[in-house]
C-alpha cells in the first residue's frame, strides 16, 4: 500500500489482441499503431520489432538509477542486436525471443 501511495496507481488499462501489441504498448506507454506493431504477434525469422527511435520503459527506468532486468518471453523483435532486451535497456534477459516455446526445453 506504501508503495502505491507514494507512486502511481493505475486506474484503466488498455490490452490489444495479442501479446506483441501488447508488450510494446506496456514498454512505451503508446499506443500500438504509433509503433507500427499494431497487428499479429512477430513470427520467426521476420525482421521487425519496435523501432528503435522509441524509447522504452527499462531505458528511462536506468536513467533514474534503477537495475532493470526481464525474465520470459520478450517477443519484439530480435532481426539485429539493437532489438533486444538487453539493448533496449534491460541489464539481463533470461528467456526466449519469440512465444510457443516449451518452457523448459525451449523447443517450439
Amino acid at each position: 500500500k506504501d508503495l502505491a501511495e507514494t507512486g502511481m496507481i493505475l486506474n484503466n488499462s488498455y490490452v490489444q489482441q495479442v501479446c506483441t501489441p501488447s508488450r510494446a504498448a506496456l514498454l512505451t506507454g503508446m499506443y500500438p499503431y504509433h509503433l507500427g506493431r499494431q497487428h499479429r504477434a512477430l513470427k520467426p525469422l521476420r525482421a521487425g520489432g519496435i523501432p528503435t527511435r522509441f524509447k522504452l520503459l527499462p531505458e528511462m527506468l536506468k536513467e533514474s538509477g534503477y537495475s532493470t532486468h526481464m525474465i520470459g518471453k520478450w517477443h519484439l523483435g530480435f532481426c539485429a542486436w539493437e532489438y533486444t532486451p538487453t539493448r533496449r535497456g534491460f541489464d539481463s534477459f533470461y528467456g526466449t525471443y519469440l512465444g510457443v516455446l516449451d518452457h523448459f526445453t525451449h523447443v517450439r
